[in-house]
């Protein structure tokens, strides 16, 4: 009886919800109706109209915000009731899924412009009082001595202490360089752990910390299970210690938070499967500056300690001077100190043992005990051999360093690190070390009236004996140690040798490795989606472990990448290459993941999924001809069939977009999921080097919504010449033609209407912005047409003559202007994109607006091709820079990976290269009027020479070595791409404060740059698939979009023991709240702001979760499990992490 009941009432809540569902649909199709109506009455309006115009639209929103309320709430109701039976949830899915088939709201939805009403408590951020701290970086910076001196707190005397030394052996290696990762791997670095697994096990008291699990991983899995066994064991004896644990020891200038989390989560979930340890130290001795974020992801990580090296030598110097080389790191937006994160500073210029163990470096160098005659040498001496001779004279000259050390620091605990790149390669060095440095050890030891205490030990045995001589926990914030805020950008290790060039070096290799840290991004949260959807309807065809396979190998070049000699451009040319192949081949591998699993969510009657081995169903619409060309675009065959495009959005909000797509025909349908004919535009597909228009292939934009994590699935289809009225053409002005020839047109047509005119100013518009153009056909005035405020903008191309290389950036004066001259310039006008092509020197040109709503509507983007193959480029950086009437007084901000935001400020006193700082996805300046916001969709250095200026390096071809290694020049440029947009913002609230040494985006440039950065996934479906098979409308994940301000990182699955390729049944979830500016518009955007409040366990309508545990960044540490009815909140500025078992 009770199950009759149940069963009554689930299918008379069903009916009530179907009921309420219809009502609803019938209300939005009347409102839409409106929407349509306004939309063509807006093309015909007199000006006397637009107040009555204006009321009708708001009218209208106010419904559909109303609406769009309920249907959420009936929503959420039929689920939760739903959710008890797995058929009533997917009869549920099937019904709204259908329903969609009958509401064309997409292109609708597109001209609403409605506000996104931000609460007042997530308008308090920018009021937060600036952290309190002894130290702050930039300050000294620009200021140099002339800060005020450090004192700290309750400063402790410990000379009376024994000085406890801890001698730590390491090799630093390099997972690409001067050779490839591979040579690396097999000829020295499989040695240098071999040897270590032998020696180890005979100096039962040796010790050694190594960091790169790119190396360590793949050594591990070959070596014998004897070896294994040996190595867990020096790992359980605290002998040998993994430091960081990433895949790599990753820059931190031009790498994204992403990708820095992401190879940490590799390493990190390595080392659990194989070893079971968790890494407690963070050790970065080579990366050329550093980043703080680094040091919030560590302790979020749940890392005690960290240490860096490569610091800014005359900060450095103040550092040693008022013995802040120890200090508690704390993030520019955290008052409280809770980020705060214990950091130690190597003195010396450099890791090697010459800058070591203590203050003379030619002393120091004879106690590298590898320096014997006939191998290496300290110009002209070598270290001798520890005998009973000369123990007491030896250790008395060492021990003297090492107090000329300590002098340096506050707690009479000394860190001495033993090794260099790829040290105790031979065998003979381990014995040489270890042997001399033991004698030095028992000597020192035996003496009582010396007062030290030395050994060999691990960088975890260093902090922890300092954790204990100044008597709290390790990880707690250490009484009488300053605190430091800021970065440690830009770093100059001799006078005005500042490693500013590496931010922008190889830009080809850094596009693409932000292009495959996107499609790899949206690949891991469609395969779990898929994954668990395959489970649920036992589709054993669904290939799990091929496609897991093939996100571990992405996930590992991905990571490999992040490697501080890769994404810099700082390698060998041969090396860049190979790096090129690895990401080229990552690519293809996680499109084929996407493309399987997007196969297996939009098959509309699931039992007709097969996985056919030799053909897709789906095929990515860009590929790489080359591993160094830029990708293409596949051409959509139209002739022969229509054709359907599944669009694949990866953010957790819905997203509307322009989709730009290759046809073969000029005249075309194209229908929404719905069934309905939207608007479209095509536009000639240019050929030849981009100056003949093809007439055989064509572009066609039109205007996509697609639901958050979901999918949405468009047709295509060939109509005859006028057949469409909802198709447009582009229209085109060239100026400064040269040609007399006419342009052709296909099928003897007239399609695209042509002028040609000499040079003039001229402009492109959409309902929101208008660009006005120089005659040269670069910018020079954006206006806000609703206001009616213009902007000065003035965009050239200006270049450096340099003397530097792959790391240094040395201008040798002031930038060169690139005068155009009269370029080939041509304007293309649309109803839906507009585009103004420019032919320059070395670059290729172009600015795009979109018309359409959202934030996208109101920016405009920027793609340049650049071009610095040829010898007339030699030792020149090019630059591109806009020159505004904003006076933003020299300030300007720079995000640091994507993550959080910092102040910069030009110095006068300070040469060029000194000014220049990274960027990897953002740099605003601003006055009290407004905020100009230049998004870029991979690194490059910046810089604002100017009052009103910003500029961004796009690539460099330099003759010489700049001597810090590398040995060559970087003459192996190719033809790169580079994305950017531009947002200017009216300021509506509050006041500019530059001083602030914390940065806030806007809520609508956050939101920008994820669509900029995660553009859709475009899927069209092969012609040579079974047309039979049916895709569904929509695939839409989720019960509710994420809120504004929150964003989903990654929902990863976690991968199983190493080469079983199993994935598991949980996955990593990876949430980041934006920390928000709410003194700019938030008009036009999809979503809600909710405070960082989510309802996690009900996020997904299919995805039933056993268990939620928040957990560590890496997944090392898991704590409790939360209720899945539990409100979470992600506080701003913060990454919550959450692991999903599914």
């Amino acid at each position: 009886m009770r199950i009759v009941r149940r069963h009554t009432a689930l299918i008379g809540a069903s009916a009530f919800g179907i009921a309420c569902l219809l009502l609803y649909i019938a209300m939005e199709a009347s409102v839409d109706r409106d929407i349509d109506a306004v939309d063509l009455g807006m093309g015909r309006a007199k000006q006397h109209h637009l107040a009555a115009m204006i009321e009708k639209i708001e009218h209208i929103e106010a419904a559909v915000k109303s609406r769009h309320k309920t249907v959420d709430g009936i929503q959420d109701v039929l689920y939760k009731v739903a959710r008890d039976d797995p058929n009533l949830a997917q009869a549920l899915e099937r019904l709204l899924m259908d329903s969609d088939d009958t509401v064309d709201s997409e292109e609708d939805r597109t001209s609403s412009l409605q506000e996104v009403l931000l609460p007042t408590s997530m308008c308090k951020l920018t009021d937060r009082p600036t952290p309190t701290v002894d130290f702050n970086v930039q300050d000294v910076f620009e200021n140099g001595l002339r800060q005020k001196h450090v004192t700290t707190k309750s400063e402790k005397d410990y000379s009376t202490l024994p000085l406890k030394i801890f001698v730590v052996p390491f090799s630093h290696n390099d997972p690409g360089w001067l050779r490839t990762y591979d040579d690396y791997l097999v000829n020295l670095t499989s040695h240098i752990l071999d040897n270590m697994v032998e020696k180890m096990d005979i100096y039962k008291d040796m010790t050694f910390i190594y960091a790169e699990l790119s190396f360590f991983a793949p050594w591990f899995e070959r070596i014998s299970p004897e070896k294994q066994a040996k190595v867990k064991q020096y790992v359980k004896e605290g002998r040998l210690e993994i430091v960081t644990g990433g895949w790599v020891m990753t820059d931190e200038a031009s790498a994204h938070y992403f990708s820095m989390i992401d190879q940490m989560i590799e390493g990190h979930q390595w080392l659990e499967n194989q070893l079971g340890i968790k890494p407690q130290s963070g050790w970065s001795i080579d990366p050329f500056g550093y980043s703080s974020t680094m040091a919030y992801l560590l302790k979020r990580m749940d890392f005690k300690s960290m240490l860096l090296q490569r610091v800014d030598a005359k900060i450095k110097a103040v550092q040693k001077q008022r013995k802040t080389l120890e200090f508690m790191w704390r993030q520019l937006w955290d008052p409280r100190g809770e980020t705060d994160m214990f950091c130690h500073v190597m003195p010396g210029g450099h890791y090697d043992v010459i800058n070591t163990c203590g203050v003379n470096g030619h002393t120091c160098c004879l106690f590298d005990f590898k320096r014997q005659k006939g191998v290496l040498s300290c110009s002209g001496q070598f270290a001798g051999m520890i005998d009973d001779s000369n123990v007491e004279m030896k250790s008395q000259i060492l021990l003297e360093q090492y107090r000329k050390k300590a002098s340096l620091y506050k707690s009479n605990v000394l860190l001495v690190p033993l090794g260099d790149d790829f040290r105790y390669l031979k065998a003979e060095e381990w014995d040489l070390q270890y042997t001399n440095y033991q004698r030095l050890f028992q000597y020192m030891n035996s003496r009582p009236g010396w007062n030290v205490q030395v050994r060999f030990g691990t960088l975890t045995d260093y902090f922890n004996a300092l954790y204990e001589r100044v008597e709290v926990q390790p990880g707690s914030t250490v009484p009488g140690f300053p605190v430091l805020s800021g970065d440690f950008f830009p770093y100059s290790d001799l006078g005005q040798s500042y490693w500013t060039g590496y931010f922008t070096s190889r830009p080809f290799y850094k596009y693409i490795n932000r292009l495959l840290q996107t499609k790899l991004r949206g690949s891991e949260i469609l395969f779990t989606m898929a994954q668990t959807a395959a489970k649920q309807n036992h589709h054993g065809q669904f290939p799990a472990r091929t496609l897991m396979r093939y996100l571990v190998n992405a996930r590992r070049t991905l990571g490999l990448f992040q490697h501080h000699d890769a994404i810099t451009g700082t390698s060998k040319d041969h090396v860049v290459r190979d790096y090129g192949k690895l990401l080229s081949k990552a690519l293809s591998e996680v499109n084929t993941v996407t493309e399987e699993a997007a196969h297996v969510l939009m098959t509309k009657d699931k039992t007709l999924y097969k996985y056919n081995i030799s053909g897709k169903f789906f095929e990515t619409h860009e590929y790489m001809k080359r591993f160094d060309s830029i990708p293409e675009q596949r051409v959509i065959n139209l002739r022969l069939r229509p054709r359907q495009v599944v669009l694949y959005n990866s953010l957790a909000h819905q997203m509307v977009q322009v989709v730009r797509v290759l046809i073969d025909v000029p005249h075309v349908e194209v229908k929404s999921p719905g069934g309905n004919i939207i608007a479209s535009q095509v536009s000639p597909h240019w050929v030849n080097d981009g100056d003949q228009p093809s007439s055989a292939i064509y572009q066609l934009a039109f205007v996509a919504s697609v639901p958050a994590l979901g999918m949405s699935t468009y047709a295509i289809r060939q109509v005859e010449a006028k057949e469409n009225s909802r198709n447009s053409y582009a229209s085109i002005v060239i100026y400064n033609s040269n040609s007399g020839a006419q342009l052709p047109q296909p099928e003897g047509s007239f399609i695209f209407p042509i002028l040609k005119r000499r040079a003039e100013e001229f402009a492109i518009e959409n309902s929101r912005v208008k660009l006005k153009f120089e005659a040269t056909g670069l910018l020079k005035l954006v206006t806000e047409k609703a206001s009616c405020e213009s902007t000065a903008v003035k965009l050239e191309f200006v270049n450096y003559k340099s003397s530097g290389g792959a790391y240094l950036f040395l201008p040798m004066g002031e930038a060169s202007l690139i005068e155009p001259g009269e370029p080939y310039i041509r304007a293309i006008h649309g109803h839906i994109v507009s585009e103004v092509h420019v032919f320059l020197p070395h670059v290729r040109h172009m600015v795009r607006i979109n018309a359409v709503s959202g934030t996208d509507g109101g920016a405009f983007e920027i793609e340049n091709v650049v071009d610095m193959t040829q010898k007339s480029m030699d030792d020149r950086e090019l630059v591109m820079r806009f020159r505004t009437d904003i006076d933003s007084s020299g300030v300007f901000y720079t995000d640091l990976n994507g993550f959080q935001f910092t102040r910069r400020k030009t110095l006068i006193n300070k040469p060029i290269q000194a000014n220049y700082y990274p960027i990897t996805t953002m740099v605003y300046m601003e006055n009290e009027q407004k905020r100009f916001n230049l998004l870029s969709a991979q690194p490059h250095g910046t810089a604002s020479m100017g009052h009103g200026w910003l500029e961004v390096m796009l690539d460099r071809r330099l003759l010489r070595d700049d001597h810090r290694g590398l040995e060559q020049g970087m003459t192996d440029n190719v033809p790169t791409l580079s994305g950017l947009r531009v947002l200017i913002e009216p300021r509506t609230a509050g006041v500019s404060d530059q001083s602030s040494p914390v940065g806030y985006p806007s809520l609508a440039s956050h939101l920008l740059s994820l669509a900029h950065t995660n553009p859709f996934h475009v899927l069209p479906r092969r012609e040579t698939v079974d047309p039979e098979t049916e895709l569904s409308p929509h695939y839409s994940p989720l019960l509710h979009d994420l809120p504004c301000e929150l964003h989903l990182l990654n929902f990863r699955t976690l991968q199983g023991v190493t080469n079983d390729w199993r994935p598991k049944d949980s996955a990593a979830l990876l949430i980041h709240r934006v920390g928000i500016d709410c003194s700019f518009p938030t008009t036009g955007l999809q979503c809600k702001a909710m405070n960082g409040k989510i309802p996690l366990g009900r996020l997904f309508k299919n995805i039933p979760f056993k268990k939620i545990m928040p957990s560590s960044l890496s997944f090392m540490y898991d704590k409790e499990a939360i209720d899945n009815n539990e409100i979470i909140q992600v506080e701003p500025l913060e990454i919550n992490a959450f692991k999903m078992v599914l």
